[in-house]
């Protein structure tokens, strides 16, 4: 007899693996909640620098000297001036104060301006004149008047009598819609007074700042 041959048996292919889901658990959650909050947080921290800046060039701008108003007594008037016996003054001051805003787009804002009037580092007089607003390419011209009654002078030489003239005002610059907040301007004058003719002698002027 031949050789029997025996179909062989289906082959069966083996059972297709089965993968289970994965689910994140809960550091793969929250390292995703962190990469988030991180990503705002230095996005909001980006756009508070450039704000930052933006704010700090504005007001360097504004306030550094180049912007300062060009402010200066201008011219000390002595309506009436006299030294009796025991060297007490009698006076009727009037002071000429020009205020000077060159810039094109830059508002000036002036409160009260207080003027002092000193002899030896006592003041014999004060006089105040009312704030206004002062537009673009303007000059302000103001008047103030002092009197003075009977003020002691300590001592007299060569006949004249050194004086000393401090106008002074608090102001804001205004561009736009914003105001900065206010700094101090002040004229430092040096004045020499001829008593006998009355006649102004000399005037030495500086304009300072403060904050």
């Amino acid at each position: 007899m031949g050789d029997q041959v025996h179909p062989g048996s289906p082959s069966i292919p083996p059972p297709a693996t089965y993968a289970k889901p994965r689910h994140r658990g809960c550091r793969g959650r929250l390292a995703g909640c962190c990469c988030c909050l991180l990503s705002i947080f230095c996005t909001l921290l980006f756009g508070f620098l450039v704000l930052a800046g933006i704010t700090i060039l504005v007001l360097w701008l504004v306030l550094k000297p180049i912007h300062l108003p060009k402010y200066s007594l201008d011219n000390v008037d002595f309506c009436s001036f006299s030294v009796g016996q025991n060297n007490n003054v009698n006076a009727d001051i009037l002071y000429t104060i020009t205020a000077n805003n060159p810039k094109k787009k830059i508002g000036i804002k002036y409160d009260n301006i207080n003027i002092e009037s000193e002899y030896d580092g006592q003041v014999f007089g004060h006089s105040t004149a009312p704030g206004f607003y002062q537009g673009h390419q303007n000059v302000t011209t103001i008047t103030s008047e002092v009197l003075v009654n009977n003020y002691a002078l300590t001592s007299t030489s060569s006949n004249s009598v050194p004086l000393h003239f401090r106008p002074s005002a608090k102001v804001h610059v205004k561009i736009g819609s914003y105001t900065s907040p206010g700094f101090k301007v002040r004229v430092d004058c040096d004045v020499t007074m001829g008593v006998s003719p009355v006649m102004l002698k000399s005037k030495s002027c500086k304009l300072k700042r403060r904050s």
